[in-house]
């Protein structure tokens, strides 16, 4: 798994998950900031990385956007940033309807810890927490 934190532009995103292939990570995450949906899908399209975002998404209205976009191919929202355990289990239907995986990311254990124990296992990920 490999983090960039937003510092990339498209350009160099596509250039860098096109040079990390042959290591097979799990997912390249947060290359460029989320809002960015159309740049984000498009990193996507280059890649056979595994795209990880969500870790910065504040609503699951903005969680919507990435999946009907196909930008994301794992979802990372966090309990304290996307609005609690309510608002991310409401992201975990969207994610167990677009079928993209959701990894609680790990800022708040417990609440990420509440959501994964109700929610398939199909749906949430553990092991980011």
């Amino acid at each position: 798994m490999f983090d960039a934190f937003m510092g990339w532009n498209v350009t160099y995103a596509c250039a860098m998950v096109q040079s990390l292939e042959p290591l097979h990570p799990f997912w390249m995450e947060e290359t460029i900031p989320p809002e960015r949906v159309e740049e984000l899908r498009k990193i996507r399209e280059a890649a056979r990385v595994p795209i990880a975002t969500g870790e910065h998404i504040f609503t699951r209205w903005q969680t919507k956007e990435l999946l009907v976009s196909q930008a994301v191919d794992i979802l990372q929202n966090d309990p304290d940033w996307t609005g609690g355990i309510t608002e991310l289990v409401k992201v975990a239907t969207l994610a167990a309807t677009f079928e993209v995986p959701l990894v609680a990311h790990g800022h708040s254990l417990l609440p990420a810890l509440h959501v994964a124990a109700s929610q398939s296992p199909a749906t949430v990920l553990l092991w980011n927490i």
